[in-house]
């Protein structure tokens, strides 16, 4: 987050709270104002299934008759591009990375890690604890289905 008042510049990390002198009111409206979301990110599987679902062709998948995964998958080639299941007390979704931003989306948030029982050079987990801005979590998701929209149908 970045506060500005006056002249005055305060960068803060995106779990952090203003400082006590600044009132968190005017802190949520000089952020709007400079169009910065004060809101709380993803953490739950429906957010991300419910986004998924926003985009063309997409259904929703459980093919392995367990609860815990629910697969987004493209209609035309029937290949899946998010993967969402619960681990270690997190929500998380495995996403399709093109190898060249792979370690950038690994470097640029903890919460990035190579993808989970899945190929770890074309594949990202994505723990969903709330460090990850939306905005972020969408463009991974988004870029995974790129990926595989372009796939032939499996054999």
């Amino acid at each position: 987050w970045l506060f500005v008042s006056g002249r005055k510049q305060i960068a803060l990390m995106a779990d952090e709270k203003p400082p006590s002198r600044i009132s968190r009111r005017r802190f949520a409206t000089s952020c709007s104002e400079m169009g910065i979301s004060m809101g709380i990110h993803m953490r739950e599987r429906k957010e991300i299934l419910d986004y998924g679902m926003t985009l063309p062709d997409v259904y929703m998948d459980a093919p392995f008759h367990d609860d815990n995964w629910i697969l987004l998958r493209y209609k035309k080639n029937k290949r899946a591009f998010a993967w969402t299941y619960e681990r270690n007390g997190s929500v998380c979704v495995n996403v399709k990375v093109a190898p060249e931003w792979r370690d950038f989306w690994r470097s640029a948030y903890a919460s990035v890690l190579p993808g989970y029982h899945q190929n770890k050079e074309h594949w990202n987990t994505i723990i969903l604890d709330g460090s990850i801005p939306d905005d972020d979590v969408k463009r991974m998701v988004a870029e995974s289905y790129d990926l595989i929209v372009k796939k032939k149908p499996p054999l």
